[in-house]
């Protein structure tokens, strides 16, 4: 595996979210999601797996079970 600038991966629409894979083993995946303001990644859930978020630049709000925070860079 390979070195990836995740800040060159990104793309958006002001259609709908963008998702991109930047790679994927047997164990996990990373994919960079790109949000216009107002668009959303509808809540959901993948059984048996942890799924991890990282905001590269602007806000996101993120539900975990009844909790929801505002998340920034970092």
């Amino acid at each position: 595996m390979g070195f990836i600038d995740s800040t060159r991966q990104r793309r958006f629409s002001d259609e709908k979210m963008q998702k991109l894979n930047l790679f994927e083993t047997g164990e996990m995946f990373c994919d960079v999601y790109c949000l216009r303001p107002g668009q959303a990644q509808h809540v959901h859930t993948h059984a048996g797996a942890t799924k991890f978020y990282y905001v590269i630049e602007g806000e996101g709000r993120f539900t975990v079970g009844e909790r929801c925070v505002t998340l920034g860079p970092g």
